[in-house]
């Protein structure tokens, strides 16, 4: 079985790492996702840009193509040459609240983004603080923050969810406050046709706090 792993807009594509280890008997693709490339000016320019970078075995329908958080609109755009899409904790409301360049604002993001932010390692969390400091010391970066908020707020999701609801399984934290868990069964109650898997003990970060039980569910999709 082959994944097409699409990592969100905070994330990297070493996040599906430990989900990875768990299927040796998986091909797994995790291509670097280009959020921050102003020449990108909506959710399906950023698919295609995507899609030029794959390799052949990765385009064809056998694959299983999964978006982490605002990767599910970009799995969503190339989900239709795709068998199966998995829709990774993604973004369903989109937030409009104000970030602050402080550090204290990151620590309050991890706070939301992990059910348990003291399980990280002081490794992983040096590198999340090491990040912030580079983005928000980027006013390019950081004015884009906001462009990526109009883009998805522009974005067809119901037209992609129509034509794709046969194909999508929603895959959910438990505790997810960034994409709340009534969001997804409102969705599946509007599209019955989608599958539903929920994470206990899990927010955002699913690929990172429950790469085993995400590895069950990719082993559950490929029939395997």
């Amino acid at each position: 079985m082959k994944v097409l792993f699409l990592h969100g807009m905070a994330g990297d594509p070493d996040d599906i790492n430990r989900t990875a280890d768990l299927l040796p008997e998986f091909m797994i693709s995790a291509p670097k996702v280009p959020y921050f490339d102003e020449c990108h000016q909506s959710i399906e320019e950023l698919a295609d840009a995507v899609k030029q970078t794959l390799s052949p075995e990765y385009r064809g329908e056998d694959v299983l193509i999964a978006g982490n958080s605002l990767g599910g609109a970009v799995a969503l755009c190339l989900g239709a040459h795709h068998r199966r899409v998995a829709l990774v904790s993604s973004h369903i409301r989109m937030s409009t609240g104000r970030i602050s360049r402080k550090m204290a604002s990151l620590h309050q993001e991890l706070a939301r983004v992990f059910h348990d932010p003291s399980k990280l390692s002081r490794e992983r969390v040096q590198r999340y603080e090491s990040m912030w400091s580079q983005f928000t010391s980027c006013r390019k970066r950081f004015r884009r923050l906001g462009q990526l908020k109009r883009m998805a707020e522009r974005f067809d999701y119901n037209g992609r969810y129509r034509l794709l609801q046969g194909r999508i399984a929603l895959i959910c934290g438990r505790h997810d406050p960034i994409s709340p868990l009534d969001a997804f069964h409102d969705l599946r109650s509007a599209y019955p046709a989608m599958e539903m898997h929920i994470i206990e003990e899990c927010a955002h970060a699913i690929p990172l706090e429950k790469p085993l039980a995400l590895a069950g569910i990719f082993r559950q999709m490929s029939g395997s």
